[in-house]
């Protein structure tokens, strides 16, 4: 802080910490005056003025304070058809309906009413025998032409089946002597390449496709 000497007005720049924040006694160099010094008294921060009412506008000035959202009321159903109602068996006809148990309704009617269909007699039509008639008709019926088409399709199938087992008989039988030819060859085939050397690739080639080897010469 600055102060000055209130005789020759002399000012010295003073350190606030000097001070203290207390009032102290100082002395002038100059005229050796003294007096009581007040420390410096801190300013308080200018006050900002206060906020009036804006003048300037914004875009959003314009705008309306609250938007209304439009209403989209649902639409009304359409009332669905009626369809007629089916008239109950009970309204057209009150005396009979279906749907009304008009039997025995208790345990006692219902052994009662057993005991009367047990009790009946039998109708004689259905126990009847069959007439003579009858019996002529149905075997004249059920034997001359059934055996006759029955026979004739057993007799139709028996050539396709004896056919068909003669052709894989013969065919097995063919395939056994084969085997036998050929193995009787085989069996032979050194006498047979001393006599035909043109035979011996074809043997080489048997031997190398099953895997046997040549015995050596003696």
């Amino acid at each position: 802080m600055r102060i000055s000497c209130p005789g020759c007005q002399t000012e010295y720049d003073v350190p606030d910490v000097a001070f203290n924040g207390r009032p102290r006694t100082v002395r002038c160099q100059q005229c050796n005056h003294q007096w009581l010094a007040e420390p410096a008294v801190a300013s308080p921060p200018p006050a900002w003025p206060a906020a009036g009412p804006s003048t300037s506008r914004s875009v959003y000035d314009d705008m309306p304070k609250v938007m209304e959202r439009p209403s989209y009321a649902p639409p009304t159903p359409e009332p669905a058809p009626r369809t007629p109602a089916w008239p109950s068996p009970a309204a057209e006809d009150p005396a009979h309906d279906p749907f009304t148990y008009s039997g025995p309704s208790s345990t006692a009617e219902i052994l009662a009413s057993l005991a009367r269909n047990s009790n009946a007699e039998p109708d004689p039509d259905i126990y009847a025998e069959p007439s003579g008639d009858a019996e002529s008709s149905r075997g004249a019926n059920s034997l001359p032409g059934n055996e006759e088409r029955f026979a004739a399709l057993v007799k139709s199938s028996r050539p396709y089946d004896e056919h068909e087992h003669a052709g894989r008989s013969g065919i097995f039988t063919t395939i056994i002597i084969l085997i036998f030819v050929f193995g009787g060859i085989y069996a032979g085939r050194a006498g047979i390449m001393h006599a035909i050397p043109a035979s011996t690739p074809f043997f080489n080639g048997i031997n190398h496709i099953f895997g046997i080897q040549p015995a050596a010469p003696k």
